[in-house]
């Protein structure tokens, strides 16, 4: 059992191609520096949120049917995630940076700065 997971792992690390590698230790790093509070512009803040976006309807129009239920089913989630995420940020109490009138002040919880 041991040298079968042994050989599960070695097979999962070796054959994970190497961008899979360099996109972990990317996402391990921005993690780290996530830890610390920081001002960050609206731009920034919505480049995940678009890239995620922007794969959803490729996927959308691309591996479905569109169908008039599928577009209200997707327009419905949207705006759910939306109205969600809204609810989300105004519950944290986000202030604005003064330096800047396009930027945030994104704060930490004491259980990030571990």
């Amino acid at each position: 059992m041991v040298i079968s997971m042994f050989e599960f792992l070695l097979g999962v690390v070796t054959h994970t191609p190497a961008w899979v590698w360099v996109l972990f230790i990317f996402l391990i790093s921005r993690g780290i520096k996530a830890r610390k509070p920081a001002t960050v512009t609206l731009e920034r803040l919505a480049i995940i949120p678009g890239i995620f976006l922007i794969w959803d309807i490729y996927d959308l129009v691309v591996y479905r049917t569109l169908t008039p239920a599928t577009v209200a089913l997707w327009t419905a989630g949207i705006l759910a995630g939306a109205a969600l995420g809204y609810f989300l940020i105004k519950q944290a109490a986000i202030t604005r940076a003064e330096a800047r009138a396009a930027s945030t002040v994104r704060q930490t919880t004491p259980r990030c700065r571990l």
